[in-house]
């Protein structure tokens, strides 16, 4: 077998063949797990730049029938004559602050209303740099 690479690599190639496929066949793999490693690196950037909001609730009252997400108030405080309706719970892995905590509060806010409420008492929030924003409120409906 004759490789054209050259004075030099062409008589390396000739005397040893199989080395040399050997070596450009690991060139091609190495290649194609760098592109993979690349998409994949470019991938978790994106996703830690949008971030991913996930929400859950516990129902521990009534619930009543869907309201709109949009209409839901937030509260620090709970209101006189508010029912307790379930505990709701939110996170995003968001890097940037603001907006991490703007999307947890959005799903908070959806979660409350798919249980009836019409109104949320934010009790907790946690920004981290390596977890992202977390937050929990009460789902609560306010007559």
């Amino acid at each position: 077998m004759v490789f054209y690479y050259g004075s030099f690599a062409g008589r390396i190639c000739e005397r040893h063949a199989n080395y040399c496929l050997l070596i450009s066949e690991v060139a091609i793999i190495i290649c194609a797990i760098m592109k993979n490693l690349t998409l994949a690196a470019l991938l978790m950037v994106s996703g830690l730049v949008t971030g991913c909001a996930t929400s859950s609730h516990v129902i521990t009252g009534t619930p009543r029938p869907a309201y709109n997400a949009d209409a839901v108030k937030v509260y620090a405080t709970m209101p006189e004559k508010a029912e307790v309706i379930g505990i709701v719970t939110a996170q995003n892995d968001t890097l940037y602050r603001q907006s991490g905590l703007n999307s947890v509060i959005k799903k908070l806010k959806s979660e409350a209303a798919k249980l009836g409420a019409n109104g949320l008492l934010l009790t907790s929030q946690n920004q981290s740099a390596w977890t992202g924003t977390q937050a929990s409120g009460t789902a609560i409906y306010v007559p």
